[in-house]
């Protein structure tokens, strides 16, 4: 058989081949807004401090993916108490997801926290009291609400101010 006869699968997909960063980031570089804001927000939250990223295989549906946990943290997955966030490389639909707790919801005052963000928590999928939210950015004023939401994120796992 020729070599276009088997399709070819991007690195997101291969799960017994652990991708790197840039592996997972260039087939987004097409669709530039969103490349541009997602490696935006990675930055933002590489840089609160105790903060590790890890790539991960998160099964069919997130596949290989950026999760952002505290230092120290040994477990991973979906599974992970203590998991900031996660960016899902999806070339169609990049995102950024951030998993909250009913009491970490109740300590945000949503009524002050951007429509762009309070939206997406108060639809945002729940199991298990973990709110699943969603985002995919590609304008830099959404990664400036997603800033916010990352900072409370973080203050409420660590308990620190910045």
């Amino acid at each position: 058989m020729s070599k276009s006869a088997y399709p070819t699968r991007l690195p997101w997909q291969d799960r017994w081949t652990e991708p790197t960063l840039q592996q997972l980031l260039d087939p987004i570089k097409p669709k530039e807004a969103h490349y541009k804001a997602l490696n935006n927000i990675m930055a933002i939250i590489e840089g609160y401090e105790g903060i590790e990223r890890r790539i991960i295989w998160l099964g069919e549906g997130w596949q290989w993916c950026i999760e952002y946990v505290l230092e120290g943290t040994h477990e991973t997955g979906l599974e992970n108490p203590d998991a900031m966030a996660y960016v899902i490389p999806d070339p169609e639909q990049p995102m950024l997801v951030i998993p909250l707790h009913d009491k970490q919801i109740e300590q945000i005052p949503l009524r002050r926290v951007n429509r762009f963000i309070r939206d997406q928590i108060r639809s945002a999928k729940c199991s298990v009291q973990i709110h699943w939210c969603k985002w995919s950015p590609s304008a830099q004023t959404e990664v400036e609400h997603l800033q916010d939401i990352v900072k409370r994120k973080w203050k409420l796992l660590t308990g620190k101010k910045r």
